[in-house]
This record gives structure tokens, C-alpha cells and sequence, in this order.
């Protein structure tokens, strides 16, 4: 589960982005980077580099060099099970022309997966189905 972004973030958000809209292909000014930079220990740098839309090595160097030390990794703290198998409803090929065998996996943003595996799938369960695992 995600942590509910700060005032203080979003505030650091907006001023980069308002300083976006002005400056061209002009580098981030040190301040701004300094901004994103004090997040990182409370969100991690992917959630940091995906809302301040940084470059993420970037954001690593400037953490590094910056902040000091890179927070931990923490694992996801979710309640749903981190894999589901679900097998599509199988129909009975005929013999003289065997259905080639499917295999999908889909994986969000935040590790999850979802493994999807038969033959000749119905589309309209295959589209809820994905809808349903990204609207997680």
C-alpha cells in the first residue's frame, strides 16, 4: 500500500513543476533537486522519480550525493496475495486441428503479476479480467 503523499511533497511537486512550464532545457536547479532529494527516505526513489518525473539514475547520484545513503528497500506491505494463478476456461480442440496452448503475464508497477494461461481466451473476460488486476 502506498503512502499518501505529504503536503510537503506535493508542494516540492508543484514548484517543480512550475519551474518546468519556465525553463526550457535549462539543468534543475540545485534547490529543486535538494527538495526531491529530502523525499526519498520516506518514499523510496521510485515513487520520488515517477511523481517529480526525474530520471531515476539521476535521482540516485543526486540522492547519493546529496543525502547520504540510500534508504533500504522495504518490501510491499499488501494484504492480497503477491501472485494469483488463474487458468482460462478450457474448450475441447478438435482433433483434427489442436488450439496452440496460451501464456500471458502481466506484471504492475508494483511487482504484482498475474499469470494467465489456455486456449482460444474469450476476449471479454481477458479484458476484465486485466482491467480488474490494473485497477488494483
Amino acid at each position: 500500500m502506498l503512502l499518501p503523499l505529504s503536503p510537503q511533497f506535493l508542494e516540492d511537486k508543484n514548484r517543480l513543476d512550475a519551474w518546468r512550464e519556465t525553463a526550457g532545457r535549462r539543468p534543475i536547479p540545485d534547490g529543486l533537486w535538494k527538495a526531491a532529494v529530502s523525499h526519498v527516505k520516506e518514499y523510496g526513489l521510485n515513487r520520488v522519480f515517477r511523481e517529480f518525473r526525474l530520471g531515476y539514475t539521476k535521482l540516485k547520484e543526486k540522492t547519493l550525493s546529496l543525502g547520504g545513503p540510500l534508504p533500504e528497500a522495504k518490501p510491499a506491505q499488501s494484504s492480497s496475495p503477491q501472485f494469483i494463478e488463474l487458468a482460462l476456461p478450457r474448450e475441447i480442440p478438435t482433433q483434427a486441428e489442436p488450439s496452440p496452448r496460451l501464456r500471458l503475464i502481466f506484471e504492475r508497477a508494483d511487482g504484482n503479476r498475474l499469470s494467465v494461461e489456455g486456449s482460444q481466451p474469450d476476449l471479454a473476460f481477458m479484458d476484465g479480467l486485466i482491467r480488474s488486476f490494473y485497477a488494483r
